[in-house]
């Protein structure tokens, strides 16, 4: 009762800062919203629009597989790669969480737009057998809308709230692939939400990898 109680309470914490994106933004392609700096943005661990894998490989992978964690815990903890649902909701957790730290991103006063190019970085580092963008599902057009004018996305804040993410040591194979295990946990950093075993394939995109399969523990 305890985990599930916790669970419930991370959930409830990343739902989005705002509303949702606004309903002229979703439909007024030509509204052109008044733009301002990310100051309250976290600092990023790597230099925006860089290549995070340039850096250790646990800090690179550690902000695809964290929202493909906190999508799996949601959904139900299995890895849906051919479910555009569950795609754009691990994407939204990616993007909401951390796009800021993307120089290409930009603020309004009710959402955070991204270019599709940086959307598609997300996803081909979360999902390996995914190499375009699905229409955004209309359950979540409340969370996520395309502006095809200016081929970006908006999409409504979300924070990390209280779940953490630990990695375990990466481990290589004979064929190439990394094995690294995941952990969410709560606030109090003593019982898991989820636990999860992933296999990484290396590639030259600006994750330096890309999720291959996800199997929760």
């Amino acid at each position: 009762m305890r985990k599930y109680i916790s669970a419930v309470l991370v959930l409830l914490a990343l739902l989005p800062m705002t509303s949702g994106v606004m309903a002229d933004e979703q439909t007024d392609p030509h509204l052109m919203p008044e733009i301002h700096s990310p100051d309250t943005a976290p600092t990023p661990a790597f230099r925006p629009g860089s290549v995070p894998a340039d850096t250790e490989l646990l800090d690179g992978i550690r902000m695809p597989v964290h929202a493909l964690l906190l999508s799996m815990l949601e959904s139900g903890c299995s890895y849906e790669s051919g479910d555009d649902r569950f795609v754009w909701n691990a994407l939204y957790y990616a993007l909401s969480m951390f796009g800021q730290t993307d120089d290409r991103a930009q603020l309004t006063d009710t959402a955070l737009l991204l270019p599709s190019e940086s959307a598609l970085d997300f996803l081909r580092a979360i999902f390996r057998d995914r190499d375009t963008l699905p229409p955004v599902p209309q359950d979540m057009a409340d969370l996520v809308a395309y502006r095809i004018l200016t081929d970006t996305y908006a999409l409504a804040l979300g924070d990390l709230g209280l779940a953490r993410l630990e990695l375990s040591k990466p481990v290589s194979d004979r064929d190439g692939l990394v094995a690294v295990t995941g952990t969410l946990t709560g606030p109090d950093a003593q019982d898991p939400l989820c636990t999860a075993r992933l296999l990484l394939e290396p590639n030259e995109s600006m994750f330096g990898f890309a999720i291959v399969h996800a199997q929760m523990l």
